[in-house]
C-alpha cells in the first residue's frame, strides 16, 4: 500500500513513500513530539537512550544549519526505547548548534540525562519544526538496535528545529519498516 503525502513539499520519490500503515505515514510528517505518539501506540512508557555524543567545530556552509562561521556542533545518537519490554522503537542521530542554544540550558542539554524535547518543554522554549527529507535506506550497522538483518528497509525523516526563525538542531529519526504497522 503507498500512502502518499502530497500537501508536503517534498520530492516527489518522498511524496509516495510504500508506507505501510497510517501511523508510520504520521510518524514521518507530524511536527510534534513523537514521544506521546509512541506511547499511546505501544502502551508504554518510552525512554530517551543516549548512545553516545561528542562536540565537533563546524563551518559547512552547505548544511540546513546555516553555518556562517566556525560553530561547536553537538552530535548525538539516541534510543527511543520501551521502558517495559527494551523495544528500541526509533534510532536518532541530531546536530545541535550550542551557540544558539540559551546559555542556561546548554549544560543541562550537554551533561543532563533529560531529553532535549523535555527541557524546551520546561523551559517553555518555542520551536517550529521543519521536514526536510524523508525516504527509505537499508538498515546497515543499526541492525545492533534492531532485530533486523542489514538489508531490511529503515524509514527515516530528516527536519530542523527552529529558534527564533534560525535552525538551531538537524535530526535525522528511523524505524524498520516492519514496525507500526498494525
Amino acid at each position: 500500500m503507498i500512502i502518499a503525502a502530497p500537501a508536503l513539499n517534498f520530492q516527489p520519490k518522498q511524496a509516495t513513500l510504500p508506507v505501510k500503515s497510517f501511523l508510520q505515514r504520521l510518524l514521518l510528517v507530524t511536527n510534534g513530539n513523537i514521544d506521546d505518539i509512541l506511547q499511546a501506540y505501544t502502551g508504554e512508557t518510552v525512554s530517551t537512550v543516549k548512545l553516545h555524543q561528542q562536540l565537533v567545530i563546524s563551518s559547512s556552509r552547505l548544511s540546513p544549519l546555516q553555518l556562517q562561521r566556525d560553530y561547536q556542533i553537538l552530535k548525538r545518537a539516541t534510543l527511543l526505547r520501551g521502558t517495559k519490554t527494551n523495544i528500541n522503537y526509533l534510532y536518532t542521530d541530531l546536530q545541535l548548534v550550542l551557540e544558539r542554544l540559551p546559555v542556561a540550558l546548554r549544560d543541562e542539554v550537554m551533561f543532563g540525562e533529560q531529553p532535549i524535547s523535555k527541557l524546551f518543554q520546561q523551559r517553555k522554549l518555542e520551536t517550529y519544526r521543519e521536514i526536510l527529507d524523508c525516504g527509505i535506506e537499508p538498515a546497515g550497522s543499526l541492525t545492533q538496535y534492531f532485530p533486523i538483518e542489514p538489508n531490511t528497509e529503515l524509514i527515516y525523516r530528516t527536519y530542523l528545529i527552529l529558534v527564533n526563525g534560525l535552525p538551531l538542531m538537524q535530526i535525522k529519526e528511523r524505524f524498520p519498516s516492519s514496525y507500526f504497522i498494525k
